[in-house]
């Protein structure tokens, strides 16, 4: 989990991320979501979201940009 811009991911207690993925900036993950190994989820100048019970594979990349709203 890395503060960026002063926006820290959300993960909600249900949610599980793996101890090798990443979040960064502004990340809100739905309920009972899973982030796997290897997995990046970093908002630059945008967000990320991520549905309830959506699973990210292990090593996605996902980027959210502000020209590429959710």
């Amino acid at each position: 989990m890395i503060e960026h811009r002063g926006l820290r991911p959300v993960v909600p207690e249900s949610a599980y991320v793996a101890p090798t993925a990443v979040l960064c900036g502004a990340v809100v993950l739905g309920e009972r979501s899973r982030v796997l190994h290897g997995a990046v989820l970093t908002a630059e100048d945008g967000e990320v979201r991520v549905g309830s019970d959506v699973v990210v594979m292990e090593n996605a990349l996902v980027r959210g940009r502000s020209a590429h709203p959710p």
